[in-house]
């Protein structure tokens, strides 16, 4: 149960007149008591809890913040390949749509122009294959020659090879064959939801423009990335697992795995990219959220302890040690990250070595030479 503050006080000015009283009994402890340590009565002993160093075979977390963006994998950037103007808009944000479904109609000279060229190699191949029966039943006859045979067979073939550039082309185009206002339709290629729309109806549209008329992404699937620093990168590996915070959702934790790490630094920054894979299937991270990062890396176990144990003076940190019964000796230590109600040490102290979890504050107001 959490102690109130009145009454906190209160016991810790018992511990210090207790300490600080003095008697026979108190006074021949301290006879021989190293500067770095203190030496408790029994009943003073009442405030203090030990207990041993635990071992957190986990691995050393690494915190860093980064931001929850598409999954690239599964995102589509729709351009305009043709320039015309925008007869029809059959998609609005936050539609969910399917691979293949069409999104807008744009009728575009070049659609016409290719219908145009299909048309006339069209007609072409049709009098050709006339012209070639007709040779052969001359020939048949002995009316013709071989010759002209084989001249109709290959004008046949050139004009059937030319049909069929012009069907692919139109196909490529996304043409609509067979209409009086031949169209590209454009169509997306992945299935998600639409969270961009620029097509606007009757608007004119240009090939050589890159902007997307449509941003279609799976949300069900997303990224956050963020950057680590150079002396950080051994500790992010791909396959470690990660939980991420975002404001929005206080106390719920994503997880996901680092599924790429950057092959190299940023010259500038001295980063490398780190990307880590998270489902969303309720969609409730977005694109550009901020986040926090806890990565667990798969390095060797390293010692933890609970944050009550550390007592912070100035850019140091020391842990108490039971080094004999009633006897606490300070030590400072390295502080690593903080996760999951432990603070990592990345030097200092070794496992099971009993250290006052509670009190802490109390054992260091009574260190020789650092009262006021």
């Amino acid at each position: 149960m959490p102690i109130r503050p009145r009454y906190l006080t209160v016991g810790v000015l018992g511990f210090l007149l207790g300490c600080k009283t003095p008697s026979r009994e108190s006074a021949e402890p301290s006879q021989g008591v190293a500067a770095s340590e203190v030496v408790l009565r029994d009943e003073q002993l009442a405030h203090v809890e030990v207990a041993p160093a635990r071992l957190d075979d986990r691995g050393t977390v690494f915190l860093t913040t980064g931001r929850v963006a598409y999954n690239e994998d599964s995102l589509a950037r729709i351009a305009a390949p043709v320039s015309g103007r925008v007869a029809s808009v059959s998609a609005r944000i936050g539609d969910d749509v399917k691979a293949g479904q069409a999104l807008a109609v744009i009728q575009s000279p070049q659609v016409a122009a290719a219908a145009a060229d299909l048309a006339q190699d069209k007609a072409r191949r049709i009098h050709d294959e006339q012209a070639l029966a007709r040779a052969q039943r001359l020939f048949q006859s002995g009316a013709g020659s071989a010759r002209e045979v084989e001249e109709a067979t290959a004008a046949l073939q050139q004009t059937k090879v030319a049909e069929e550039r012009d069907l692919a082309a139109l196909s490529v185009l996304g043409g609509v064959q067979n209409t009086k206002e031949p169209s590209y339709v454009l169509r997306t290629p992945v299935t998600g939801t639409v969270t961009e729309r620029r097509a606007a109806l009757g608007a004119g549209v240009q090939s050589d423009d890159a902007t997307a008329l449509f941003v279609v992404a799976d949300l069900a699937s997303l990224w956050v990335v963020f950057d680590v620093f150079e002396q950080d990168v051994a500790l992010v590996t791909r396959g470690a697992g990660v939980d991420v915070n975002v404001p929005a959702y206080p106390g719920r934790v994503f997880h996901g795995t680092v599924d790429h790490v950057a092959a190299s630094l940023d010259p500038t920054t001295r980063t490398a990219k780190v990307r880590v894979g998270i489902a969303n299937p309720d969609r409730a991270l977005l694109p550009e959220m901020f986040a926090r990062v806890s990565v667990r890396s798969r390095s060797t176990p390293v010692v933890a302890v609970d944050p009550q144990s550390v007592v912070l003076k100035g850019a140091k940190a020391f842990v108490f040690i039971e080094s004999a019964p009633k006897h606490f000796e300070r030590r400072e230590v390295v502080l690593g990250y903080r996760s999951e109600g432990l603070v990592q040490l990345r030097s200092g102290l070794k496992v099971d070595e009993r250290i006052a979890v509670r009190g802490a504050l109390l054992l260091d107001a009574q260190m020789p030479g650092d009262a006021p």
